[in-house]
């Protein structure tokens, strides 16, 4: 994945205003509550206006940043082991958009305040490639019949069976023999390890964010994933369009202690 560049933080007056600023965009703008949006960069300043707004939803909010003919709206997910965006590209202009859903970065800080002071981010980072993810996914349940397998294979029961002794008697005995219900039972697991994951790389390729272009009066929408960082509690988000970084800050819910 590639790193992104996050800069630091810095204070005006007595306010706080956090500057993030990525690879190859001449213009920032942060989302917030304010149709007005919050900090812009000195060329976002001088350009067109920046429109914010926010559409409360069953699911949660989603936040939306409008320019210049272009709609960027987004709805977070702290999911299992992803941190998901969905996202909705929306090209009211007369020109095409192309774009690249996999540079779309996300920068983890530990709290708030680490972003604030310009402290390094835990993890900064790319957006999960689909492909790469259904590959690994793929690769994963590979390993894990193949480990089911070897376990079953080596695992042993004991069997009575009947000898005949030298004068002519009939003794049972047991004996140790491969488990063969175990080997059957493993049979089975794997094929269910593999449909369950077979469904679930099927839903990523079919939910993911895989357009890389939006047509003139076109609309894209589909998921973005990021990697989950357990000791991240504050994850700043940036998504490049044309010459434009929009970023949103997420403060993740705390979950509670053991």
């Amino acid at each position: 994945m590639r790193v992104i560049g996050i800069l630091a933080g810095f204070a005006i007056a007595a306010a706080v205003t956090p500057v993030c600023l990525g690879q190859g965009a001449d213009k920032v703008v942060m989302w917030s509550g304010q149709p007005t949006c919050g900090w812009k960069s000195a060329r976002a300043r001088a350009a067109e206006s920046y429109k914010c707004f926010a559409l409360p939803t069953g699911r949660g909010s989603v936040s939306s940043i409008a320019h210049d003919g272009l709609t960027l709206s987004v709805a977070f997910l702290d999911h299992e082991d992803f941190m998901i965006a969905a996202v909705q590209i929306k090209n009211s202009s007369r020109d095409p958009l192309n774009f690249d859903p996999d540079s779309f970065g996300a920068a983890h800080f530990k709290e708030r305040k680490d972003f604030i002071e310009g402290k390094k981010p835990i993890v900064a980072e790319s957006a999960i490639p689909t492909r790469e993810k259904v590959r690994e996914m793929s690769s994963q349940v590979r390993t894990d019949n193949s480990a089911g397998d070897f376990m079953a294979d080596i695992q042993m029961t004991s069997e009575t069976i009947a000898i005949r002794k030298a004068d002519g008697t009939v003794a049972r005995v047991k004996r140790i023999v491969p488990d063969k219900q175990a080997q059957t039972d493993e049979e089975s697991m794997g094929e269910i390890r593999s449909s369950v994951a077979q469904k679930k790389m099927a839903k990523m390729r079919e939910n993911a964010l895989t357009a890389r272009y939006a047509a003139p009066g076109e609309a894209v929408k589909g998921l973005v994933y990021f990697r989950r960082v357990k000791k991240a509690e504050f994850v700043v988000f940036s998504f490049t369009l044309l010459d434009t970084e929009y970023v949103f800050m997420l403060p993740k819910t705390q979950r509670p202690r053991a």
